[in-house]
């Protein structure tokens, strides 16, 4: 599967979570691949399909994206795990990182209430 190949299959997936999805371009997208739309919270997604560790560039990326796109939440969403610099700056930025256990819970449709809630504190689905 390729980069662009797994921002579909998250569009999917995000789409049938109930969420407005809409992408963005594939070059220049300032930082984000997805915009996720639900009730009053717009959520900024980077997705990054990697053989190894997520770093501190994908965090910063969808820092900035939020800024640009007036997005109230940032996410990323990998098949792969985090370095513990990327848990940090995401976790100092309210930035949300999703591994790859949290993508197997959602390819499998378990429950996803917990990780939507995080998403959606102040909105009620």
């Amino acid at each position: 599967m390729s980069g662009t190949e797994f921002e579909d299959y998250l569009y999917l997936q995000f789409e049938a979570l109930g969420f407005q999805v809409a992408t963005t371009k594939v070059s220049s997208d300032y930082g984000a691949d997805l915009i996720l739309q639900k009730k009053n919270t717009k959520i900024a997604v980077q997705a990054k399909r990697y053989q190894g560790k997520i770093g501190v560039k994908a965090i910063q990326e969808v820092i900035g994206s939020m800024a640009y796109y007036e997005a109230d939440k940032g996410l990323v969403v990998t098949n792969s795990t985090y370095t513990q610099n990327a848990e940090k700056l995401a976790h100092a930025n309210d930035v949300i990182l999703w591994d790859r256990d949290v993508l197997v819970r959602l390819i499998a449709s378990e429950n996803m209430s917990g990780y939507l809630a995080e998403l959606l504190e102040d909105c009620f689905y």
